[in-house]
């Protein structure tokens, strides 16, 4: 990421790591996909796939569960944050443009009324990160 940067920017770098996180997803979840548990709820398929495809993720984490969003809460290491402190790198920036972009572009691919937002949260000495899955309101 740090050398390619230098020569194309730090946006476009990102990018295209995001985009190839994508084509791995999908390339994933076309494998994958009839031993899925689906359903006709879009929040439950995303977050199905999610904990399926990342496996960082579990039931005792959701801490907010609606018809249309499910929210949970992990304070379990994150590869990514732990590389970008060992690089010296922004994590949230990266967690943001990379984690949140990579794992946004990947269900709306899927379903796009689906929408995924990171939080980081720190309280105390504790940190951990807050996901949401939620369905769009129609227009």
């Amino acid at each position: 990421m740090e050398a390619v940067s230098k020569v194309i920017g730090d946006e476009r770098a990102l990018n295209l790591l995001k985009d190839n996180i994508v084509e791995r997803r999908l390339r994933w979840y076309e494998k994958n996909k009839k031993n899925l548990k689906i359903s006709e709820n879009p929040v439950d398929n995303a977050y199905n796939i999610m904990t399926e495809r990342l496996k960082i993720i579990d039931d005792a984490d959701i801490y907010i569960r609606g018809d249309r969003s499910m929210t949970f809460r992990t304070s379990k290491p994150c590869p990514v944050h732990e590389a970008c402190k060992i690089l010296g790198m922004d994590s949230k920036r990266i967690c943001k443009a990379v984690c949140e972009g990579s794992a946004n572009d990947f269900l709306q691919k899927l379903d796009p009324k689906i929408r995924f937002t990171i939080d980081h949260k720190k309280k105390g000495p504790e940190e951990f990160t807050i996901e949401t899955i939620e369905l769009k309101q129609e227009d």
